[in-house]
């Protein structure tokens, strides 16, 4: 039985998850992207201004299509740094799987 409650879930985070998504895909501007990434509070050993990271994000038109799409390389490739994009990666999955208390 503990199995398949596990399993229940997982089911229903997955899908939970996807619904996030789908909603940021299809609803998200990127004024409301920036928006969500002036929420963030980077930790100190990162030196990351928040605001130019918001910033790049723009400069690159990041949406809500592209943002469900983003990998660490492809945030790399706009010119962040490894930390700092394996750090907003992080943040983007736990927005998804709504671990953020960021409102949708």
């Amino acid at each position: 039985m503990d199995e398949f409650e596990q399993a229940l879930k997982a089911a229903t985070g997955s899908e939970h998850t996807r619904a996030r998504k789908d909603y940021i895909m299809r609803k998200w501007t990127k004024p409301r992207v920036q928006q969500f990434i002036r929420t963030l509070s980077a930790p100190s050993n990162l030196h990351v201004d928040i605001s130019e990271l918001s910033n790049i994000l723009k400069r690159h038109n990041v949406n809500g299509e592209l943002l469900v799409t983003l990998t660490k390389q492809v945030v790399m490739d706009m010119g962040i740094p490894a930390p700092v994009a394996e750090w907003l990666i992080k943040q983007l999955d736990d927005l998804f799987s709504s671990e953020s208390h960021y409102k949708l």
